[in-house]
C-alpha cells in the first residue's frame, strides 16, 4: 500500500498548483492579449494569483471554470462584481444554491446580455 507523506503532499500540491497558474496565464494572455497588456508586468504573477484565490473563495475549483472567471476578470475588471452595473454578478458568485458550473453559466447568460451601457437585455 502506498503512503504518502503530508510535506509529500505539499510538495505534490505545490508542484500542481504551479503548473496550473502556467496554463491559466497561458490560456488568459493568448486568449485576452488586449486586455492582458494593460496589466502592470511586475503585477502579472499576483494577478494570477488573484485569480486563483477569488475563484476558490466564490467555490469555483474545476480549472476550465477558473479559467472562465479568470476570463471575465480579464475582460470587466478584477473586481467587476462590485461595481454596480454588475450587481447582479455579486449575488451570482455568493449564491449558495448554485453549484459551480450553473454559476459560470449564469455569469455568461449575464455578460452576453449586458451592453456596455447599464442595461441587460433579456
Amino acid at each position: 500500500m502506498l503512503h504518502i507523506r503530508k510535506d509529500q503532499m505539499k510538495v505534490l500540491s505545490g508542484y500542481y498548483r504551479k503548473a496550473f497558474m502556467k496554463k491559466l496565464r497561458s490560456y488568459l494572455v493568448d486568449t485576452y492579449p488586449v486586455e492582458y497588456s494593460a496589466i502592470d508586468p511586475e503585477n502579472a504573477d499576483q494577478y494570477f494569483e488573484d485569480v486563483m484565490e477569488k475563484s476558490k473563495r466564490y467555490g469555483i475549483k474545476i480549472q476550465r471554470n477558473i479559467a472562465e472567471f479568470g476570463g471575465f476578470c480579464m475582460m470587466y475588471g478584477m473586481n467587476f462584481e462590485k461595481k454596480n452595473e454588475f450587481a447582479r454578478t455579486h449575488h451570482i458568485l455568493t449564491s449558495n444554491e448554485m453549484a459551480e458550473g450553473t454559476k459560470l453559466l449564469q455569469l455568461r447568460k449575464f455578460f452576453e446580455n449586458y451592453d456596455g451601457n447599464n442595461r441587460i437585455h433579456d
